[in-house]
């Protein structure tokens, strides 16, 4: 009777254990079974295989370091996050950077554009003032619209080249050239006796130099842009009906203006 009892409790034993080794053997997991690492930690139910408390080390992030809670991978994903932030914040500083660093060259370029147009500016108006203070004289006609004229203390000569006034070089330039000898100077010569001026002879005309604010101070020949006043009278030409250049005070005529 005693030994029927122990060999019944002996056979429930068994059937308890292959039961229990059934059960754990059907609930057990692999790896491949989870998509990452996090779901693997939080089930906790694959093997360990390194024994450090860390499931399925070589499935995918979002990972988790344990706990089986999700704590750990939220902590993983607002890292990520806060990382993204900062290297964008990086981003728009440098971009921000670069764009009052463009700024700062474009206003230093105007200001070197104004500077330079302001120097301009300056030296032109220096350059008018200068042609057109004290008195000059003419010491040379070379065409009829083209005049060598000197400062009457002898420290500067320009070549002028008459505003208003476009003589021709060919035909017409040699009658051009004689008067502009007859109104220049007190004797002009006519060395081949064709009734035209040629060379100039006696005294050069007294004048002033006007330049023009709406033109140039030089041409491209770097020659004087100027009209010509005549200050001082000078004798008639012998056999010519002279040229008066007016008796009352601070009245001139132009050597520009050469229509007799």
């Amino acid at each position: 009777m005693m030994s029927r009892l122990v060999r019944l409790v002996l056979g429930c034993c068994v059937v308890v254990i292959t039961c229990a080794a059934s059960s754990t053997s059907a609930s057990a997991a692999v790896c491949a079974d989870y998509s990452n690492q996090a779901e693997a930690q939080q089930a906790a139910d694959t093997r360990d295989a390194d024994s450090d408390g860390l499931y399925c080390e070589a499935l995918p992030c979002p990972c988790s370091s344990g706990g089986g809670d999700g704590s750990s991978d939220s902590g993983t994903d607002d890292g990520a996050a806060d990382r993204e932030r900062r290297e964008a914040e990086a981003r728009r500083r440098e971009a921000e950077r670069k764009r009052k660093a463009a700024a700062r060259r474009r206003e230093a370029a105007r200001r070197r554009a104004r500077a330079r147009r302001l120097a301009a500016e300056h030296r032109e108006r220096v350059a008018r003032q200068r042609v057109e203070r004290g008195a000059w004289r003419v010491s040379r006609v070379i065409e009829g619209d083209v005049l060598r004229v000197r400062r009457t203390d002898g420290s500067a000569s320009e070549t002028v080249r008459l505003i208003g006034i476009d003589t021709p070089g060919g035909c017409g330039g040699p009658e051009a050239l004689g008067l502009a000898l007859a109104l220049t100077f007190s004797t002009p010569v006519d060395t081949d006796a064709d009734g035209l001026f040629d060379v100039h002879g006696g005294t050069g005309a007294l004048v002033d130099l006007q330049t023009d604010r709406s033109q140039d101070v030089r041409d491209d020949a770097g020659r004087l842009l100027a009209y010509v006043d005549v200050i001082e009278d000078i004798p008639p030409v012998a056999g010519t009906r002279g040229y008066d250049v007016g008796k009352r005070p601070r009245r001139r005529r132009p050597v520009g203006d050469l229509r007799a």
